[in-house]
């Protein structure tokens, strides 16, 4: 009745052997077609996780810019900034080195864990330069109270995430072996 134009879709689910050859298969076969899209949530994934390695320095770049500009704003110094930036600085480039030197890839996991880690290390600096500026403001010498709060932040997440060490799966033990390297070294350096 109306003089409307109608695109119809047909969703069909296509299965195959889980081979490289039968899934290029399926690809080739389509791939000609503009009106034909293939969804495959392996390949969909796999470009996700190319796609957020090729750009996760920039994501650093992105995320310490941030969080320069947020520690700029509350400490209105640019040396207390630069202080307390040292340690999350340090850490993560050890961290990633110790991944270099035993031969941990990125992956999807040890992305989401280094960030989780990045995160810890911006707070451990926090109160570590807070505890400085107390003693310093004002002669109280709790720094030994802001370490301890750091140590069992510290030990908590290590008991929390480090026990998948013993897990069966690759990818649960590659998140805890990237927390622990991690947590220490972001404990080491900030104090």
């Amino acid at each position: 009745p109306h003089n409307h134009k109608y695109n119809r879709v047909v969703v069909n689910v296509v299965k195959v052997n889980n081979d490289e050859a039968s899934i290029q298969a399926v690809y080739d076969e389509f791939d000609a077609d503009p009106s034909v899209w293939v969804i495959d949530k392996r390949k969909i994934t796999s470009d996700f996780v190319t796609i957020l390695k090729d750009n996760f320095n920039r994501l650093v770049w992105i995320s310490i810019l941030l969080v320069f500009i947020i520690l700029l704003v509350a400490y209105g110094r640019i040396e207390l900034t630069l202080i307390t930036m040292i340690p999350m600085v340090a850490s993560w480039i050890w961290t990633v080195g110790l991944m270099g030197l035993l031969g941990i890839e990125f992956n999807i996991f040890n992305v989401i864990i280094l960030t989780f880690i990045f995160g810890l290390g911006i707070d451990y600096s926090i109160f570590m330069m807070r505890g400085l500026l107390q003693e310093y403001k004002y002669g109280h010498h709790d720094l030994s109270a802001y370490k301890i709060s750091i140590i069992l932040s510290g030990i908590t997440t290590l008991l929390g995430i480090g026990v998948l060490i013993f897990a069966q799966h690759p990818a649960l033990k590659s998140i805890a072996l990237m927390s622990i390297i991690g947590i220490l070294s972001v404990i080491f350096i900030t104090f």
